[in-house]
């Protein structure tokens, strides 16, 4: 049985990011009014020719060539008289590569500034309509450039290599398109890509109408804000395959009815080693769980088998990411000014009109994992189990799963998964305590006693 649990916050203030206010001090002050540029003004053919000799600029930047001075440019340009209307979007956009200013750009940081000349119309003559354009956030960048030490560094790849990380490009694709396909809800409302662009437009125009004229604009530009889509995206990169190593979790699966569960699977070879101590919750009078009865039900299974090999490197690259992955609007939206509205905005406290929810379900557990490769330090973290209300969480436990369906009991390899672990620093794997889900949790000590089962099983002789 499935119970979601919602708690939502509600914020009457958004404060900027602490890179925004750092960005505008000094620049636009306190109560200070900002309006876009006079049409056909000096200031705005000055703004117009500086943004087009930047934009191309930019577009002649090659994969491995540095975007910082370019990106100082981007804010040099931005305190412009013409862009000062910027500081509304509560963000400054700072791409830390080529690659991830260029994609900036043509997901919508283009349209982006442009609109503070001039708002883009949409719809048919004679009802065109113009449209305000909101910040797409910019994506970070993880490669050998950018991460040397990062815990991932072995399946990082160079900028501009063109031939490294061909094998997970299809993975890539895969996982971008399922985010694409399912944008971060807080509420049981419909997303607001389903809704339309106009459609969360004119909800937000019902909803501050009753503001006064010179203020509307900015309430309804903080709605729409809240309410737009939000999506998981991997950072900007190439990955390599995981071919090395075990991949080992360890933890409950399943409420009512679970086993507490240690798998090993060798990305070498596929090879998978089963150790699944099964139950069902014993309830007494009252909901109270009979533990004495419920461990007398348990029935463990210790099996030896192999799992799709490409499967479970997949589901790896993806599981290793998900530290990796940010939610937020990685692209432009544009939405239809209200009739009446005075395009202008006070600086200040930026006030916001959308929500906050946290969700989770009662049958949802946490698997704690581990890649363990000789020479090499071990990484880990946790996996939402069977499934997450969070996207990137979500498509990787999914992946775990496809792979795993496709065991096939068999023999044991002489190659056995280790018996013990080293744990990375700061991940307090070694509970012996409850976990968050409220079971005992030790890594090692579960590690151990599967090993030791798995030790016993006949070996395939090779």
């Amino acid at each position: 049985m499935w119970t979601w649990l919602f708690a939502s916050l509600l914020f009457t203030q958004l404060l900027p990011s602490a890179s925004h206010d750092a960005f505008w001090q000094g620049t636009v002050l306190d109560g200070q009014v900002l309006r876009p540029c006079e049409a056909d003004s000096a200031d705005r053919r000055d703004a117009q020719s500086k943004l087009r000799e930047w934009s191309e600029a930019v577009g002649r930047l090659k994969a491995t060539d540095s975007a910082r001075a370019s990106v100082r440019q981007l804010h040099t340009l931005l305190t412009h008289p013409c862009f000062l209307m910027a500081w509304e979007a509560g963000d400054v956009p700072e791409p830390d590569s080529a690659q991830s200013l260029q994609f900036w750009l043509e997901h919508g940081g283009s349209i982006w500034l442009s609109s503070f000349l001039e708002l883009p119309e949409v719809g048919d003559l004679p009802a065109t309509r113009r449209h305000v354009v909101t910040l797409p956030v910019h994506r970070s960048t993880l490669d050998l450039e950018s991460a040397r030490e990062h815990p991932l560094r072995d399946l990082l790849c160079a900028r501009g290599d063109t031939q490294c990380g061909a094998a997970t490009r299809g993975w890539l694709f895969r996982a971008d398109r399922f985010f694409y396909d399912n944008p971060v809800t807080d509420t049981f409302e419909r997303p607001a890509q389903m809704l339309g662009d106009q459609a969360v437009g004119r909800e937000c125009e019902r909803e501050t109408v009753d503001h006064q004229l010179d203020v509307r604009y900015f309430a309804w530009r903080r709605c729409v804000e809240g309410k737009r889509p939000r999506y998981a995206r991997l950072p900007i990169g190439q990955f390599k395959a995981p071919t090395t190593g075990w991949l080992i979790i360890n933890g409950r699966r399943g409420h009512y009815d679970f086993c507490d569960s240690t798998r090993a699977y060798n990305l070498a070879t596929g090879q998978a080693f089963v150790h699944d101590d099964c139950s069902a919750l014993v309830l007494e009078a009252g909901g109270t769980v009979d533990s004495p009865a419920t461990d007398r039900a348990r029935r463990l299974t210790v099996t030896a088998g192999q799992v799709p090999l490409e499967n479970l490197r997949e589901a790896m690259l993806i599981i290793a990411l998900q530290s990796e992955m940010r939610i937020a609007s990685f692209s432009a939206d544009t939405y239809a000014l209200p009739d009446a509205s005075v395009r202008q905005v006070a600086v200040g406290p930026v006030a916001s009109y959308g929500s906050m929810s946290m969700s989770f379900s009662t049958a949802q557990t946490t698997l704690t994992w581990r890649w363990v490769r000789d020479g090499a330090p071990t990484i880990g973290g946790e996996i939402i189990w069977p499934g997450s209300m969070e996207p990137h969480e979500d498509h990787a436990s999914t992946l775990l799963r496809v792979a795993e369906e496709g065991l096939v009991p068999g023999c044991a390899a002489r190659s056995r998964p280790p018996d013990r672990v080293v744990h990375p620093p700061g991940k307090d794997a070694d509970r012996r305590g409850p976990n968050r889900d409220g079971y005992i949790n030790d890594f090692d000590a579960a590690l151990t006693l599967a090993s030791a089962a798995w030790a016993r099983l006949p070996s395939c002789g090779r």
